[in-house]
């Protein structure tokens, strides 16, 4: 008796995995075939590859399919190909396509809940509007002051460096850090006078847990639908909290205003009821767009301009026309050095993929436009299935990029429009990134600092091609990106 049950047991078990991962299968969508309980991802809880360079494979092996149907684990995704269908996903049919597929419990986690990213429909809205007029160009233009005050500190630290090897996604963090202390917090971060400064300490421990528990869901989809995690700590919470009603206790004290988004955050507090709790949470989302994803991109800009020089002498040349004194209007003038920004957000993408969720059962049919490039599919999408826009893959195509693995600057000047479908770095629709206006400022201008002032090369430290950290969700490089730093007379 006891061995039948055991037989009955095994075969509901095969039934059951069976039945789990043929479902792209009876769509007749095509895909690799998976493992049991890994599904596609194997390779990543081996640590051998991110999530987004094993879907960035996937890609690349179906080039006459306009999607692809992968597993996370046991969880079916699809991989949309068909950059037609990526624009009715971020924009036409946004309606079925609304939330990221990431979410924590505010309750629980308030300062992780205030993020945008996190947030799902009539919440995510409500924020959205609310925080909007944070990032217009006045409001950045007023933050512009602040960053030119870290280019001077961000020179002199380079001078005590010259000529040596540098970890630049570390001085990029520097970088950013120093912008975001000042601009949201409205403090000193010092963290060009330390190695490890207080407030990047803090920073990290923000950002850290929040990083590792997204890659987490990544690897574990059913963990967001099953467990509600705190992402972060509480001493982190009170730190922030602490630093923030000290800033505005004096402010209030001594009766001044100050142009920074955390005063942007106090205003609007007054009118929204907002606790410390959610002004913390929403100066603190400048982490995620201001800090990390900005140092990473700058990092890889200034790898990409030690590599190619001669693009490295474009940008000199074009600041010195500009003249000594760079305004925030002549930033977006700069043709070559945005060229190179967007180049450089091509050929290495921070974030390899972005998803969105099917909140309505949806029919995709290939398009007469992209009838051309792919088979001709119809499709039934499901209610909750997850769909990966694959940016990384997209950029790399050779049917959308001549020679994409060259650093080719030109491709951008005065032909952005032609890529509006396939290159989005900053996401693209209603979604699109709140903080990519104060992103991108800061990046040009430290890029503009350092060029204008310092010949940039590459060590024969760097390990070339990239290795990325497994169980990230940003492309971090594993050993570093070393470049060399020699002052301009």
């Amino acid at each position: 008796m006891f061995n039948t049950l055991i037989f009955i047991l095994v075969v509901i078990c095969i039934f059951y995995i069976r039945r789990k991962y043929s479902y792209w299968e009876r769509k007749n969508v095509p895909g690799p075939k998976p493992w049991p309980i890994f599904g596609n991802i194997l390779e990543s809880f081996l640590k051998k590859k991110t999530v987004g360079q094993i879907f960035r494979q996937i890609y690349s092996e179906y080039d006459d399919y306009p999607v692809v149907g992968v597993y996370r684990t046991s969880d079916p995704v699809l991989i949309i190909r068909d950059p037609e269908f990526v624009n009715r996903i971020l924009v036409r049919d946004s309606k079925y396509f609304f939330n990221n597929d990431f979410s924590v419990d505010r309750n629980l986690d308030p300062l992780q809940g205030a993020s945008p990213f996190l947030q799902k429909d009539d919440e995510w809205r409500e924020t959205r509007r609310m925080l909007s007029p944070g990032f217009t160009s006045g409001k950045m233009k007023n933050l512009f002051p602040l960053i030119e005050k870290v280019n001077k500190r961000l020179t002199n630290y380079l001078k005590q460096n010259l000529n040596i090897s540098l970890e630049t996604q570390k001085l990029c963090r520097r970088y950013t850090l120093e912008n975001v202390a000042l601009s949201a917090f409205g403090i000193e971060g010092r963290n060009f006078k330390n190695e490890e400064s207080e407030f990047m300490k803090l920073a990290n421990s923000f950002i850290a847990p929040g990083t590792f528990a997204l890659s987490m869901f990544q690897m574990f989809p059913i963990l967001s639908n099953l467990v509600s995690l705190k992402v972060i700590p509480k001493e982190v919470e009170a730190a922030l909290i602490k630093i923030i009603k000290e800033v505005l206790e004096i402010r209030r004290h001594n009766n001044t205003s100050v142009n920074d988004y955390l005063q942007f955050i106090a205003d609007l507090s007054q009118k929204q009821k907002f606790d410390y709790n959610e002004i913390a949470g929403h100066a603190a989302t400048f982490f995620e767009d201001g800090y990390e994803t900005s140092a990473l991109v700058m990092s890889y800009i200034l790898y990409n301009l030690a590599m190619n020089q001669e693009a490295q002498e474009k940008i000199r040349a074009e600041i010195r026309n500009v003249g000594s004194k760079i305004s925030y209007e002549d930033l977006g003038e700069m043709k070559y050095l945005n060229a190179c920004i967007s180049e450089s957000m091509r050929l290495h993408p921070v974030l390899e993929h972005y998803t969105r969720v099917c909140n309505h059962p949806y029919v995709y049919t290939t398009s007469k436009e992209s009838a051309g490039y792919f088979k001709e599919m119809s499709l039934g999408i499901d209610k909750n299935t997850v769909c990966i826009i694959p940016f990384g893959g997209l950029c790399h195509d050779k049917k959308y990029f001549s020679d994409p693995e060259k650093f080719i600057p030109e491709r951008f000047i005065d032909k952005g429009e032609q890529y509006k479908n396939i290159f989005y770095p900053f996401g693209g629709g209603h979604r699109i990134c709140l903080g990519q206006r104060f992103g991108i400022m800061q990046v040009r201008m430290g890029i503009i600092e350092i060029i204008k002032n310092f010949r940039v090369s590459i060590s024969d430290k760097t390990k070339v091609p990239f290795e990325f950290l497994p169980w990230t969700v940003l492309n971090k490089v594993k050993h570093g990106v070393w470049l060399i730093y020699s002052e301009i007379n």
